[in-house]
This record gives structure tokens, C-alpha cells and sequence, in this order.
């Protein structure tokens, strides 16, 4: 099987990603658990791909060794697609335990909810060209999304010492935070093979 072939397997994967975020968004958005149940049904089929598709690129790269460096790329995608697991949960956990967010609090996720969703993307276009100016776009914006992840935490640590936030919320937005981090560190690392 050629290197196409698990490009085409890669984009797929991140097409589902993008689709997962989407769904994500519009459960944080909307406030409602059901665009939720969609995103943990195609999780479980992306996770079951990984192994073989790893499989398959590492005998690849005994053929072609110039494939070698995507023989971690499937791994990568995994772990990437467990930090949006965790971001389903915790979106999950807003709806489900009816837990309010601050206004700002708010603004600051769907922000990072929008540039993700676009950086997945980016990722996904460089999948299919690989050119210098997409990779560099993609790792400059992955940067760049984790440096305004760990800004938000600071102002909302600020808030949580005002008393705008509450600890239950909290403990959610830090997490969705760490999350968003998690995922940009997994798209930098995938951009940059």
C-alpha cells in the first residue's frame, strides 16, 4: 500500500477530528448534551484504526524509507483524539451538571473552541500538500493557541481570586483548558513530521 493511501487515512482521521470539534462546539454552544453522543461513537471507531494504521505505515516505511517519519503519526492522531474525548467529558459534565460559566469565561472558550477547530483543519490541509508555508502556519498557530490557553488560565485564575468564577466551574474550565493545550502540543507534533 502506498503512502497515499495512509495520507488519505490520516485525512480522514482528521477530517473526523474536525468533525468531533464541531459537534463539541455545538454542545458547549447550545448547552445540550445530544451533538455530544455522536462525537464518542465516532471516537471509538477512530481509536479502534489507530493500531492497524500504524501497522501498516511501519511496513511502509521498510519498503520506502522516506515514509518513516508518519510511523508516528497514528499514535500521535490517538492521543490527540483522547484530549478530545476529555473535552467531550468535560462539556458533558457543563451540561449535565447544569454548570455556568462566566460571560468572559465563555468568550475565552468559544475563542479557543473557533482557532481549534480552524488549526485542525490547517492540519488537515498540510496532510494533503505538505508545502513549508501551511506547516509553518500550522505550528506557528498551534503555538499560538497553547500560549492563549495558558493566558486564559491566568485571567481566570484572576477571576476565581475575585470571586467572579466559582470553584465547581473551575475545576471544568481548567481542565477544557489543559485539553486545548494537550490537543495544539498533538498538532504541533503531527506538523511537524
Amino acid at each position: 500500500m502506498s503512502i497515499i493511501n495512509h495520507i488519505s487515512d490520516i485525512d480522514e482521521l482528521l477530517s473526523g477530528t474536525a468533525y468531533c470539534m464541531d459537534n463539541i462546539y455545538q454542545g458547549f454552544k447550545q448547552f445540550d448534551a445530544e451533538p455530544l453522543k455522536k462525537v464518542t461513537c465516532f471516537l471509538d471507531s477512530i481509536h479502534k484504526r489507530v493500531p492497524e494504521l500504524t501497522e501498516n505505515i511501519v511496513s511502509a516505511s521498510q519498503q520506502d524509507p522516506s515514509v518513516s517519519r508518519y510511523v508516528l503519526v497514528p499514535a500521535l492522531l490517538g492521543q490527540l483524539q483522547e484530549d478530545v474525548r476529555d473535552m467531550t467529558a468535560s462539556v458533558n459534565k457543563l451540561v449535565e451538571d447544569k454548570i455556568l460559566f462566566s460571560d468572559k469565561a465563555v468568550t475565552e472558550m468559544n475563542e479557543l473552541f473557533k482557532r481549534l477547530i480552524e488549526l485542525i483543519r490547517s492540519l488537515q490541509k498540510l496532510s494533503n500538500n505538505e508545502d513549508d508555508l501551511t506547516r509553518k502556519q500550522v505550528l506557528d498557530a498551534s503555538h499560538k493557541l497553547y500560549e492563549l490557553a495558558d493566558d486564559y488560565g491566568i485571567s481566570h485564575e484572576e477571576r476565581l481570586i475575585s470571586g467572579i468564577c466559582n470553584a465547581y466551574a473551575s475545576t471544568v474550565y481548567i481542565k477544557m483548558l489543559g485539553s486545548v493545550k494537550n490537543i495544539a502540543l498533538h498538532i504541533k507534533d503531527i506538523a511537524g513530521r
